[in-house]
């Protein structure tokens, strides 16, 4: 609701009066160090006074300030052609309430957001009203009448007030950039950190739309269209580090320049705008390319140091954590409709004996020679781990019990008929014991089935050994298995 109070003159206060002349002496002009500033900018003036107004104005210009000076205080936020930093206004010298030309003045915006700093100056002499001014933002309320003198050190406040904000300003948006670029070196999943890493270039520089590309494939996308997206994927790889490049102006077009990132030797960024990129804009986004250059190496040294923490130091092939793992997900993407796979369990028949006849290092040779040879025994996608000593296992994907016995029956056969060469030159017969068991028939978890198998290799072990046992079934069926037919 509107105060009468804030309405021209107010109540019970003076007729608006003048800003009261300067006196003239010979003394020249202060600087605006002399009179407590040492900024200058763009300052507007809102007056009905024309006299008083456009002496100030000859004041602040010979200051250097860009001054611009109006008179009508109608629809001041739309009339205001460029965003000034300060604002010199008597809210109550035209026909709208003081406290709308306030709220006007707050909703105008320069580009980086900020709106202007206002500096009140009235003939209405009401505490009341003064308050009010200072909570909607006016960092001063000078009576009239004034000197420009003593406006010009409002002003210089002002414009100090302004310049700290600013400051605050990019402090804060410093302290978020270097905890974007902190969350990006933490990250090691290359998929989540190409999605977040487009996210925070776009956000930091502005650009309203870029691609993330590794090679010639799109692995992150942000508020492009289809056709925008083509037109950024064909754009190479810069030359240095970042490039802009002008993009085709055509009636459907909405970006004219695009910023291209160099972020490793295969992956590149490329942001778009629908205006020019500015030198701050490209500075950001280099300092983001560049943690992105480091977190995508770090990536790639995790997965390796991960790749390694499920080898087996020996064979390299999987180790026994990799299987329990790939076991597990197996059963875990089958869900409600599990799909048989088996599970081989093999260890190698008097294996301590070479150890004691040959030496351990023999031992070892003859270790990596059988994983290589059943490495050649299984099919692509079959999963091959040396699970500890002489014991290696086998994961068969989308195989029935009567097939895993089969695969086996191969596998031992090609054993036995292999002969292991030791230094000395002798050739060494090795034979095997295979265990099988199938997921869901045997066991309905990795543990089980592992078990199951295990179980059925130790049953040859007990016997003849050079064997395949395929695990007993269980008396009831294990939960998750499907209905017998």
């Amino acid at each position: 609701m509107s105060d009468p109070r804030w309405r021209r003159g107010g109540r019970g206060g003076p007729p608006p009066q003048p800003f009261a002349r300067p006196r003239k002496d010979s003394s020249p002009p202060r600087t605006n160090r002399e009179i407590g500033g040492s900024l200058i900018g763009r300052v507007l003036i809102l007056d009905e006074d024309s006299v008083a107004a456009s002496e100030l104005a000859e004041a602040l210009t010979r200051d250097g300030h860009e001054v611009e000076l109006r008179q009508g205080l109608a629809d001041v936020a739309g009339a205001v052609r460029v965003a000034p930093d300060v604002v010199v206004v008597d809210p109550w010298s035209g026909d709208e309430p003081g406290e709308l030309v306030l709220d006007e003045l707050r909703r105008v915006r320069d580009p980086t957001g900020a709106s202007p700093e206002v500096v009140v100056v009235t003939a209405l002499h009401d505490v009341h009203a003064a308050v009010e001014c200072l909570h909607r933002g006016a960092s001063d309320y000078i009576l009239k009448p004034t000197t420009p003198g003593r406006l010009r050190l409002a002003i210089a406040r002002a414009f100090e007030r302004l310049r700290l904000l600013k400051d605050n300003g990019r402090l804060r948006r410093d302290l978020a950039l270097f905890a974007a670029a902190q969350r990006i070196l933490e990250m090691l999943d290359a998929a989540a950190l190409a999605s977040y890493g487009l996210e925070v270039l776009c956000s930091f520089t502005g650009a309203q739309g870029g691609v993330l590309l590794d090679g010639n494939v799109v692995v992150a996308e942000r508020d492009v269209s289809d056709d925008e997206l083509r037109t950024l994927s064909a754009i190479t790889r810069p030359e240095a580090f970042t490039e802009r490049v002008e993009l085709p102006s055509t009636a459907s077009a909405r970006f004219v320049q695009a910023l291209t990132l160099e972020l490793d030797t295969e992956r590149r960024a490329v942001l778009a705008n629908t205006e020019p990129f500015d030198a701050g804009a490209e500075e950001t986004a280099l300092f983001l390319a560049r943690q992105l250059q480091t977190a995508f190496k770090n990536t790639v040294r995790f997965a390796d140091a991960e790749r390694e923490a499920r080898r087996d130091s020996l064979t390299g092939l999987w180790n026994a954590r990799a299987f329990q793992e790939a076991t597990e997900l197996l059963i875990e993407r089958a869900g409600a409709n599990p799909t048989s796979f088996a599970v081989l369990f093999l260890d190698l028949d008097h294996f301590k004996g070479v150890n004691d006849q040959h030496g351990h290092m023999a031992g070892s040779r003859l270790l990596v020679e059988v994983g290589q040879l059943l490495e050649r025994c299984v099919r692509e996608g079959d999963l091959l781990a040396r699970f500890g000593g002489d014991e290696f296992t086998i994961l068969l994907p989308e195989v029935d019990g009567e097939t895993a016995r089969k695969v086996a029956e191969r596998i031992r056969d090609t054993i036995a008929r292999h002969r292991f060469r030791v230094p000395s030159g002798e050739a060494l017969p090795v034979t095997v014991c295979i265990g099988v068991a199938t997921y869901p028939n045997h066991a309905s978890d990795a543990v089980g089935v592992l078990d199951m198998a295990d179980r059925a290799m130790y049953l040859g072990k007990g016997s003849t050994r050079n064997s395949v046992h395929v695990a007993m079934l269980p008396t009831s069926p294990p939960k998750g298995s499907p209905p017998s037919p």
